[in-house]
């Protein structure tokens, strides 16, 4: 394999000792790319550990440097030969060995210190000699987020060893470069491999009864039923009564079309007697409200006369649908119907009579604009004498609306009704008729 003859080559005494730093990291740059790090960088640690394999220190600094250079961007903990230096760090011998006190030194420095770009510039021998004569910098701290990175990997992982030591002894065999080559490609490929320790898979009880599992036998005789509150509507209820199914055809036209005045009749009739309120559930409640305002309102009515967690949880996603819905006749005519039946939440109404203002400002038709201000102007003023809103809450907004559109009547009047009311009076209870036929 590539990836054995050349490490060998590039890592020979003969190349590290002609060679500085930058120049192995160059040579190693051209021959792999990122992609194959992992296991070029499994294969030159299996190396360094070995002394069999790379007899001189300057080799060993070789592989460790390429090891650093590898990951150099990353943050140092994400290095997966972080391990390979801690051995290095830690060892014991390097009080009795020069050559392992300044490997050590030399790898304290690379993790620690951040050379310059002089360092590298010389030769791995010309570097180590200076590294003799330094004491390796404390790893207490390199060794801690050490410990802490393999502390929340698995058991069964810290549990395996490698499957390749390093030979109790030095032997520092005088093996041919070719024979070397031959070695490391045999063992390339199992390069990385871990022994493992065997799972223990407890074979399962016997039964009470002969030949059977005792899970076929439940000694515990209360069943009790447990219903499954995270299924959907849809599924809770697929057996229900099939009228269900009819009245749901039905909304499913209504929000596409206006509905006849005989199918608007039936829904109505539907709505009034359904039992399964799952199927007034509907997916796009805008588009009922464009259609059918008057089906829509049933709907709603419906929906909030029950008690049902579910029920009012989806007339809380209705309320929110026709706050963030476009405003439009149709939507004001719900809510209008609405309020005459229910009362609706303050946070709602304020809501809804912000967008309705917001959309109205937004509109580029002038023609067009000023119809849905003057429906507004009514709409508002119908909200404010039947005690529907507090006035104090939209006061202000309600008034620099009114201020932009003084020049239509109901604007004017709706200001004159805001200032009345502001001053301690009483709200005229006579009906405004909008220039658009619309009264409150």
């Amino acid at each position: 394999m590539k990836d054995a003859s050349t490490l060998a080559r590039l890592l020979s005494d003969d190349f590290t000792s002609g060679n500085t730093f930058e120049g192995i990291a160059v040579a190693f740059h051209h021959y792999f790319n990122a992609s194959e790090f992992l296991h070029v960088g499994k294969l030159i640690a299996m190396m360094v550990e070995n002394n069999d394999i790379l007899p001189t220190v300057h080799q060993r600094a070789s592989g460790l440097y390429l090891l650093f250079v590898m990951y150099k961007g990353d943050q140092l903990t994400s290095n997966p030969h972080c391990v390979v230096f801690s051995r290095f760090l830690n060892d014991e011998n390097t009080v009795k060995s020069p050559e392992k006190r300044a490997l050590a030194a030399f790898v304290s420095h690379l993790l620690h210190v951040n050379p310059g770009a002089e360092m590298f510039k010389r030769t791995p021998r010309q570097v180590l000699q200076e590294f003799v004569r330094i004491e390796p910098a404390d790893a207490s701290h390199f060794n801690t987020v050490l410990a802490a990175r393999e502390s929340i990997a698995p058991v069964y992982t810290k549990s395996c060893v490698p499957a390749f030591v390093q030979p109790p002894t030095q032997t520092f065999l005088s093996t041919p470069n070719a024979e070397l080559i031959d070695v490391l490609e045999s063992l390339s490929p199992h390069v990385g491999l871990t022994v493992k320790p065997l799972m223990v898979r407890v074979p399962p009880p016997q039964l009470v009864a002969e030949d059977e599992l005792v899970w076929m036998n439940p000694l515990d005789a209360d069943h009790k039923m447990i219903f499954d509150d995270s299924l959907s509507p849809d599924e809770q209820h697929s057996h229900s009564d099939p009228n269900s199914t009819q009245l749901k055809s039905l909304l499913e036209i209504s929000m596409k079309q206006a509905v006849t005045m005989q199918q608007q009749n039936q829904l109505q009739n539907e709505i009034s007697t359904c039992k399964d309120l799952s199927a007034l559930y509907v997916k796009n409640l805008p588009d009922l409200v464009e259609n059918n305002p008057i089906v829509a309102v049933d709907l709603l009515l419906k929906l909030m006369e029950s008690s049902g967690v579910a029920d009012q949880h989806k007339v809380q996603e209705y309320l929110k649908e026709l706050v963030n819905m476009e405003m439009s006749v149709h939507s004001m005519e719900v809510v209008n119907r609405l309020t005459n039946e229910v009362e609706l939440p303050q946070e709602f109404m304020h809501l809804y009579i912000s967008n309705c203002i917001q959309t109205v400002e937004s509109i580029k038709d002038k023609f067009h604009q000023n119809r849905l201000v003057r429906l507004l102007c009514v709409f508002l003023q119908s909200l404010i004498r039947n005690k529907v809103v507090n006035v104090s809450d939209i006061m202000v907004e309600v008034q620099a609306f009114c201020i932009d559109f003084s020049s239509l009547r109901e604007a004017a009047a709706l200001f004159r009704l805001m200032k009345t009311l502001e001053g301690g009076g009483e709200a005229d209870n006579t009906p405004v008729k909008s220039n658009d036929g619309a009264k409150s």
